[in-house]
């Protein structure tokens, strides 16, 4: 049997961090503590960037109307996967949101 290398054991444990962050984060955002979801999602991002993770947190500041944040984190999530969807649709909503018909259409 081939043990796990203590690199790969450190981003295994990082990576399961992440994704618990992430799903604290989630809790926080359907029970309405967005400022919470935010900082969450933040903590999991520096343990483990992942397109779900920055989607998640461009949806918690969609709440807030922060445009440019959530758009930022679209384009990272796009970044790390171009053909993830959930990040051109949450970009897309936050260029209608801002009146921005070319960009929104470009977005989908």
């Amino acid at each position: 049997m081939v043990e796990a290398s203590p690199a790969a054991e450190e981003n295994k444990d990082a990576a399961q961090m992440a994704d618990d962050k992430k799903n604290e984060g989630n809790t926080a955002l359907k029970a309405g503590e967005v400022d919470e979801a935010i900082k969450l999602y933040t903590e999991a991002i520096e343990l483990q960037k992942s397109e779900g993770i920055f989607t998640n947190r461009a949806m918690a500041y969609i709440k807030q109307r922060k445009y440019k944040e959530a758009i930022f984190d679209c384009e990272q999530a796009l970044y790390l996967n171009p053909e993830f969807a959930k990040a051109h649709l949450r970009a897309f909503t936050c260029h209608l949101a801002q009146g921005q018909l070319v960009k929104a259409k470009e977005s989908v």
